[in-house]
């Protein structure tokens, strides 16, 4: 419509039609231009663009009609890297290291690795390795040896250091062994005798000895030596339950013996004529009434004793005694009787004339053979109106008793036991609760008398039978 363009987009043409009316026509335009672009490209070796394979570095164009028939330029930028291949030769004495690998024999390496541009790469070593040759030699000679240049009048080991035909460094060795006509002094310690040369020596001295060594050489060797000998101590020793020595305790009287090394080493034998003396232990078993004298000491109860003391050998010794200490008794007994009334106490019969008090003393044996007294205090009433409520209420059981015997009753004083001989075996005056128990287990089998006293003297007497079974 007469209007040009050159840029895409949408336009609108407006006019008026045949009949007078306004018409707008669109116009959607796409504009497309001739191109002229640009690739950058690197790589290694080759590239192939558009079927084409290049391998150098260069610009490369192409020219082609775009899809609208556009004439259009692409222009290749094209680099080209290639891998190293690095060759060397060396030739090297030993070893030769190479990207950090140690080769000791010739041959060709090669090492494959990417170059600094990241290409593929491979260098090659051609490599020759000498090795020198170390010689070695063994010599004996006469005062001394010409090796290399070099005079060696001492026994040793030398080496020489020389480059080969390859320029390596060769090391060659001498083991040299020198002789020379001696006069030499030998120095020996021994223990009792020694033996040299064909001789036997048993004191210290200086020996000569003349002889034609290995290269017809007349030689002296003088034997410095020194004769040691063993110990040989002897003791004689007593003492008490055991004996120490040389770190071994001995118990028993006898001979013993010991054998070491001397401080110069020699055998050496020690002897111990040993007498060993004990300790004393006697036991004793004793019994005795109210109080035993032991080896000064007086004991008043029964027990285990021991009396330490050194004996005839002046031994430690330690005598044990078993002591029962058994108690005699001073016993008071109160009774009453009536007057001009027979009363009979331990068989001893009384016939008191008249009321009042009447006493008596009257020695017994315990069970134990102790001496004993007992005092009878005797309460003499006019009548036999005595009363009798609390006797009522005595009890003595078990009956027969085998271990303990016990004795129930009212405002009991004093409680008496005898056996059949009239024997005074047990007596109290401790009543505790109206109850009192008497262990009767040491008693011999039989019949036995239980004597009561009350508080308001009265007596009352009960039999009763220990029996064993």
């Amino acid at each position: 419509n007469g209007t040009t363009y050159d840029t895409t987009g949408v336009y609108t043409y407006a006019h008026s039609d045949q009949n007078g009316c306004t018409q707008v026509d669109t116009l959607h335009l796409t504009v497309y231009y001739s191109s002229s672009s640009d690739i950058y490209h690197t790589t290694c070796e080759s590239f192939i663009w558009n079927g084409e394979t290049f391998t150098a570095s260069g610009d490369y164009e192409r020219h082609f009609s775009d899809i609208y028939d556009a004439d259009s330029t692409v222009t290749l930028h094209l680099t080209i890297h290639h891998g190293t291949h690095n060759v060397e030769t060396e030739t090297v004495c030993e070893s030769y290291t190479w990207h950090e690998m140690t080769y000791t024999t010739s041959g060709t390496y090669i090492f494959a690795y990417n170059n600094e541009f990241d290409c593929p790469s491979v260098d090659t070593l051609h490599l020759t390795v000498n090795h020198p040759q170390h010689e070695s030699v063994s010599v004996i000679a006469y005062d001394s040896y010409v090796w290399n240049g070099t005079t060696y009048d001492t026994t040793g080991v030398y080496t020489y250091a020389h480059s080969d035909q390859n320029g390596c460094t060769q090391v060659d060795t001498l083991y040299l062994t020198v002789y020379y006509p001696t006069a030499n002094d030998i120095y020996a310690t021994a223990c009792e005798s020694y033996e040299w040369a064909g001789q036997i020596y048993t004191v210290s001295g200086d020996y000569p000895h003349q002889y034609t060594d290995v290269y017809g050489a007349d030689s002296t060797v003088t034997l410095h030596l020194t004769i040691n000998y063993g110990t040989h101590n002897v003791e004689n020793e007593t003492a008490c339950e055991s004996f120490t020595w040389h770190e071994m305790t001995y118990t028993t009287s006898g001979t013993y013996t010991f054998a070491y090394n001397n401080e110069n080493d020699c055998p050496s034998m020690d002897t111990l004529h040993l007498t060993v003396n004990h300790g004393t232990h006697n036991v004793e078993n004793e019994t005795a009434c109210e109080e035993f004298t032991w080896h000064d000491m007086t004991y008043t109860t029964s027990g285990t004793y021991t009396f330490a003391y050194n004996n005839e050998n002046d031994c430690p010794s330690v005598d044990t005694m078993y002591l029962t200490v058994n108690p005699s008794y001073n016993i008071i007994v109160y009774d009453t009787a009536i007057r001009e009334h027979e009363f009979t106490f331990n068989d001893f019969v009384i016939i008191p004339p008249d009321s009042g008090t009447y006493t008596h003393d009257f020695t017994f044996s315990t069970v134990d053979g102790c001496d004993s007294i007992v005092h009878l205090i005797l309460y003499v009433q006019y009548n036999d109106g005595i009363e009798t409520h609390a006797l009522s209420n005595v009890e003595v059981y078990p009956n027969p008793a085998q271990s303990l015997l016990y004795i129930k009753g009212e405002e009991m004083s004093q409680i008496m036991i005898y056996n059949t001989d009239g024997q005074l075996v047990y007596s109290t005056n401790e009543t505790a609760n109206e109850l009192l128990s008497v262990d009767v287990s040491r008693y011999a089998a039989g019949q036995y008398f239980v004597k009561i006293i009350f508080g308001n003297k009265q007596t009352i007497t009960k039999k009763v039978i220990v029996n064993r079974k």
